[in-house]
């Protein structure tokens, strides 16, 4: 047994093989996270070509699938950054690059390459875009524009960032202790 495959723009995906229910006689189910259909088959077995209007499949248009496709490619953008800013306890890309400016050096440090990065990320996808759209190259997949994006390293500082922690108001200031030796007095 097989299930019609969407995805959340309702576009046909392919057929998916059916699980088997244990016990056996109680039925079959679908994998897990996929979408399904409700409608039969569409006419003809091509992934990507058909919209599900939850009456009648519909040929999806160059534009729709324009549209559907810079939103897969920028998501998947999205998630190598983002992926990226998690090694180092980030939320995102976008979190990381906020701390640029920030007064400890080494957040300000990933801050500001993150920031720049995330820039040239961009950039790059949108010439990867432009090229596409002029007809000067094939639509590629996802994982091929990943392949020609800039590799992300974290920067690391030439000396470990000593950050003095500033007082919290109403705490008193916490003067330089004497060293061994030292009377305090010249």
């Amino acid at each position: 047994m097989q299930f019609i495959s969407i995805d959340d723009n309702n576009i046909y995906q392919g057929m998916v093989d059916a699980i088997e229910a244990t016990p056996p006689d109680v039925g079959w189910y679908a994998p897990t996270g996929i979408r399904l259909s409700q409608l039969g088959p569409p006419p003809t077995d091509e992934p990507g070509k058909w919209r599900d209007t939850g009456v009648e499949w519909v040929e999806v248009t160059p534009e729709e699938q324009l549209a559907i496709t810079k939103k897969q490619f920028t998501a998947a953008i999205d998630t190598y950054m983002d992926q990226f800013a998690d090694e180092r306890g980030y939320d995102s890309m976008a979190s990381a690059a906020s701390y640029q400016g920030d007064e400890d050096p080494q957040f300000d440090l990933e801050g500001t390459y993150c920031k720049k990065m995330r820039s040239r990320i961009y950039r790059q996808a949108w010439g990867i875009q432009d090229s596409v759209l002029a007809g000067e190259r094939p639509m590629p997949t996802a994982e091929e524009v990943l392949a020609e994006l800039p590799k992300l390293e974290w920067p690391e500082p030439e000396e470990p960032p000593v950050v003095e922690p500033e007082p919290l108001p109403g705490e008193p200031e916490v003067a330089d202790e004497p060293s061994e030796g030292d009377t305090g007095s010249a």
